[in-house]
């Protein structure tokens, strides 16, 4: 089973282990990022098993526009980072019911 913590990226904070980086702002809110931007999430895992599948997950999940209907916001569009979370775990109940 995958587990991941989802927290707001902070500039003065440094990460250890197993993470990587989501936008959350603009028309790409979803997209897995290798490096830290200032509009976006961080996904820490256990480990780099869990990084690789849980980021090639969001990527598709990204490029299939499954992100783009939770986005809200007028001007720019953004997603909780509630949702955001609610979505990864709907996305891996669906990989461990159809391997």
């Amino acid at each position: 089973m995958i587990t991941f913590k989802l927290t707001t990226y902070r500039k003065e904070k440094a990460y250890q282990g197993s993470y990587f980086f989501i936008l959350n702002k603009g028309n790409n809110s979803g997209k897995p990022l290798l490096t830290p931007c200032p509009n976006c999430f961080v996904c820490l895992c256990e480990n780099d098993q869990d990084k690789e599948e849980l980021y090639w997950l969001l990527f598709g999940m990204w490029q299939g526009k499954a992100i783009h209907p939770h986005l809200i916001g007028s001007v720019i569009p953004f997603i909780r980072l509630r949702e955001l979370s609610d979505l990864i775990k709907k996305g891996l109940e669906k990989l461990t019911i159809n391997p």
